[in-house]
């Protein structure tokens, strides 16, 4: 019976409030108030309350959970915005990185990076691959020949080095002492064309043989592939390419191969090239000529 009040009471206190009214609680038909059992009596008299309490605790919950979503929301837009702003930023992180991470050199402020995939050269698909060739030879000269760059003296020390060591000198643009310098990554590109041109030296027809075996006997040839070979193994283990690459399953009656074009991030090469040109010297006449006595070893 008590239950049954209740009932009736919050469906008639609901319908007035949806009418924008309150009307009084009428007791059922054939009975009088004061015969009203006080339980009941004391149930329908809390009932307003309870409802009150009922509709209060929904309207926080709702606020509670529209705040929630909208807190959702800004942590979304704040992420989004935070990475669309470190993408503008990420070259001025990168330049940081690359500054922190090598030798001072004039060409870190030109350095730009990209991720691109390999080439997988099996098939003479570049113009630095195939047998011997006019093409070939100046598609390698044009690859290592760059001129020397800038070096002036404050920076010397960022490399390690001091003036009293003897280095060449350059003329600097608005008066100082500057020194030659060639960008570390010529060298290599000149030693692996030796080494190429060592690997393909009876397949050289005439009018395209080296300068380096046909202009020196076999041994200094050797000796100078030597030194190349060494240079390019400390140049690989000094700058240790950390990116895995992945195997592709072997085919019906093939094993595994691997994925030597796989996706590497990579300096811009001719981002580098622009930096080489926007530094680059001329080297004196003098540093190709026999050597006298330098005035820091007297």
């Amino acid at each position: 019976m008590i239950q049954s009040a209740a009932m009736d009471f919050r469906a008639k206190w609901w319908k007035g409030v949806q009418n924008g009214q309150y009307a009084p609680v009428e007791m059922e038909e054939g009975k009088q108030q004061s015969e009203a059992p006080l339980e009941d009596a004391a149930v329908i008299s809390k009932a307003p309350s309870l409802l009150v309490s009922l509709e209060t605790l929904t309207r926080i919950v709702c606020v509670l959970m529209f705040l929630a979503g909208a807190g959702m929301m800004w942590t979304s837009r704040t992420t989004t915005t935070k990475t669309r702003k470190y993408g503008s930023d990420l070259p001025k992180k990168e330049a940081e990185c690359t500054k922190l991470l090598s030798l001072w050199s004039p060409v870190l402020p030109s350095v730009r990076y990209e991720v691109r995939d390999f080439k997988e050269s099996t098939s003479n698909n570049t113009i630095y691959d195939g047998p011997p060739s006019a093409s070939l030879e100046a598609a390698w000269k044009t690859l290592e020949t760059m001129p020397a760059v800038m070096i002036p003296d404050e920076n010397l020390i960022l490399l390690d080095r001091s003036h009293i060591q003897g280095f060449v000198e350059a003329k600097r643009e608005g008066g100082g002492i500057g020194y030659v310098g060639t960008v570390e990554v010529f060298h290599h590109l000149h030693c692996l064309n030796v080494v190429r041109q060592y690997v393909q030296r009876d397949e050289y027809p005439d009018g395209l043989v080296p300068w380096l075996f046909k202009s020196n006997s076999k041994q200094v040839a050797r000796d100078h592939v030597t030194h190349c070979i060494a240079t390019l193994r400390e140049a690989l283990m000094c700058n240790a390419d950390l990116t895995p690459y992945l195997w592709f399953k072997g085919k019906v009656g093939e094993v595994a191969k691997e994925d030597f074009g796989a996706s590497h991030k990579c300096k811009n090469w001719d981002s580098i090239v622009e930096g080489v040109k926007k530094h680059a010297v001329d080297i004196p006449k003098s540093a190709f000529q026999p050597g006298k006595e330098h005035e820091h070893s007297k």
